[in-house]
């Protein structure tokens, strides 16, 4: 998100600003994670953040605009997380299992921002001209997803079956995600992740031979 251009402001963020923009959105974070969205002002953030609540206004036009700044800062990271689990050269399903495992840790590492994401989520949703940061989240991590399904040394999956793949895996991690929040067993949750990686790899295995098919045809 592109900082906000006011009267007297840089229209181009310079290193000192982006750094404060970036020690803002953190403290953000953090009040969001302690306090819950409702108990979190502007001033606490400020507080949080270290810095003078006018500071804050500079870089930011109010408590919407930070906290969609929070959200977007969250989808890098989970996108960062799936870039980092890419090994060249694996076959599909390891890639599968390294997406699935990749997220699933990354959810466990990070549970109270997990709780924080859902709130935000809901907030873009509700806030009115707001909501395209809600689906551009849900684009960035499908595209996350599909884009290591898609590192492979074949051509395969296409494109297409990537998405579809990547739609799945993100269906099955936000499930699980959810049932550990509410306090579902550790033992349940990874038989949960195994089946869900399965299904996830049997599809697949499912998709590549509807498009080998289509191809013979094509071609006979």
């Amino acid at each position: 998100m592109s900082a906000t251009t006011k009267a007297g402001a840089p229209s181009r963020p310079t290193p000192k600003s982006a750094g404060t923009r970036a020690r803002i959105v953190a403290g953000a974070l953090r009040a969001l994670e302690t306090h819950g969205l409702d108990a979190t002002t502007t001033r606490r953030i400020a507080a949080e953040a270290d810095v003078r609540l006018a500071t804050l206004h500079y870089h930011f036009d109010g408590k919407e605009a930070l906290l969609l700044a929070v959200l977007d800062t969250l989808v890098a990271e989970l996108v960062a997380t799936l870039a980092a689990a890419a090994t060249a050269g694996a076959t599909l399903d390891e890639r599968i299992a390294a997406g699935l495992d990749a997220a699933w840790a990354y959810a466990g590492r990070t549970r109270a921002k997990q709780i924080v994401q859902y709130e935000l989520t809901l907030y873009a949703l509700r806030s009115r001209g707001s909501e395209w940061l809600a689906a551009r989240q849900y684009r960035a991590y499908v595209d996350a997803y599909a884009a290591l399904l898609r590192l492979g040394d074949t051509p395969e999956p296409t494109d297409a079956q990537a998405q579809e793949l990547a739609r799945l895996m993100l269906a099955g991690i936000d499930g699980l995600i959810l049932q550990a929040l509410a306090g579902a067993p550790d033992a349940d949750l990874a038989a949960a992740l195994d089946a869900l990686t399965a299904g996830v790899t049997t599809h697949a295995a499912t998709l590549l031979r509807q498009h080998a098919r289509s191809r013979e045809r094509q071609h006979a």
